[in-house]
């Protein structure tokens, strides 16, 4: 219902006013060819912004949906986390593309020693219990909550530990700041399906 006019909203105009919405920005930031169909990834980003905002309010509580907010690349919105998915996805092909290949042994993990790399392991690590709780409660935002931290985990990770960069002074540094971000990029495209968020292999 909107708050101001009392009116019932119907969902599918909602999805359809989202869908027009995260069309026009991807076609005002030049994305139109870079993203495949720009018409999917729209449709995928509207869907995901509501299911997430939905789904990030714990059941006992009332919640005020935004659209405009609930589309927006930057904080806690399911558009946030697909920018975060695909992000990750273009560190792994670019490491491909440079042969820089995972190295996940006693030897290479042993290197990851910085603040910023540990919080990232330990939050991998919770991903089983999270689900759990989640569906013990039969509460989604814990998921959701879940999700969001390890994204902001992530980019703090790739701000401060380069992956590629680090190469020539330290390859199998780089390489196990690879595989974190391999075993990253698969715990967050599980935790995204789990709040029905999908997953976008570019944006």
């Amino acid at each position: 219902m909107k708050s101001r006019e009392g009116t019932i909203v119907d969902a599918d105009d909602l999805i359809d006013s989202l869908h027009a919405d995260a069309l026009k920005a991807i076609t005002e930031k030049g994305r139109d060819e870079s993203v495949g169909d720009p018409d999917e990834v729209a449709e995928k980003v509207a869907l995901a912004a509501l299911h997430y905002y939905l789904l990030n309010v714990a059941p006992v509580k009332d919640m005020l949906f935004n659209p405009a907010e609930s589309l927006s690349f930057n904080g806690n919105t399911g558009p946030y986390l697909q920018y975060m998915g695909a992000r990750i996805a273009s560190i792994l092909r670019k490491a491909k593309e440079v042969g820089l290949e995972a190295d996940s042994s006693d030897e290479a993990i042993a290197l990851l020693s910085t603040e910023s790399e540990w919080n990232l392991v330990k939050k991998l690590g919770d991903f089983p219990a999270t689900v759990l709780k989640a569906a013990d409660n039969f509460d989604p935002s814990v998921m959701a909550a879940y999700v969001y931290d390890l994204c902001k985990l992530f980019s703090a990770f790739y701000r401060d530990c380069p992956i590629v960069g680090a190469m020539e002074q330290n390859r199998q540094l780089a390489q196990s700041r690879l595989f974190l971000a391999q075993c990253t990029h698969t715990v967050l495209k599980n935790a995204m399906e789990l709040v029905l968020v999908g997953y976008l292999d570019v944006m």
